[in-house]
């Protein structure tokens, strides 16, 4: 933000306030170009951006669930892969 201060102040002092409009229509330009690609790439991904305060709220309920699940399951094939104990063994 300082640097587009100072080279505001630079296009006006060497190339006058037409020129200015210019370059800050560019910024406008670019930042138009930036949003329309964050709403593209959210689109054709999950929509979370665009999603209602109750939508994203079911939302993140579901993903937390389905990461317990996992990890549940994890646990599960971490438990049942590891070696027996001797005591697990003897009392089978």
């Amino acid at each position: 933000m300082g640097l587009s201060t100072i080279i505001a102040g630079m296009i006006v002092d060497n190339h006058g306030y037409i020129w200015l409009e210019i370059f800050f229509c560019g910024w406008l330009t670019l930042a138009l170009c930036c949003t329309i690609v964050i709403w593209v790439l959210d689109y054709t991904g999950n929509k979370y951006c665009n999603m209602g305060i109750a939508e994203r709220d079911a939302y993140d309920a579901k993903k937390e669930l389905e990461a317990k699940e996992a990890a549940r399951r994890l646990a599960h094939q971490t438990n049942a892969m590891r070696p027996r104990t001797a005591s697990e063994l003897r009392h089978r």
